[in-house]
């Protein structure tokens, strides 16, 4: 965080947060398909833990800078491609999970 700040802070830019969860998908357990749908209240708390991340953005982020949170329910790696498109420059803190549904992943070795 203090070095996107830095460089926001250098340029003049805007800084922009961003987090994603995915829907768990239907699973295959002891030979049966298990389907898991999210309900409205899974949806609910998934909502509320990236606000809750929101916060914790802005706080880190400091006042005296313009900032934006943005969030979504969607794999995390397409979260961050789709706003990659619109950004001169993405920093990245890696997850601490191997989760493809709640941390970015990268396909180059």
């Amino acid at each position: 965080m203090a070095v996107a700040a830095a460089v926001a802070d250098k340029f003049s830019a805007r800084l922009i947060g961003l987090s994603a969860l995915a829907v768990l998908p239907p699973f295959v357990a002891e030979g049966v398909v298990v389907v898991d749908n999210a309900t409205e209240f899974d949806i609910a708390k998934m909502k509320a833990k990236l606000e809750s991340a929101g916060n914790k953005f802005r706080s880190a982020a400091g006042s005296g800078r313009e900032v934006e949170w943005r969030s979504a329910i969607e794999f995390p790696t397409k979260a961050v491609i789709d706003g990659a498109r619109c950004a001169d420059l993405i920093v990245i803190q890696k997850g601490k999970s191997d989760d493809i549904y709640r941390s970015i992943h990268s396909w180059m070795g």
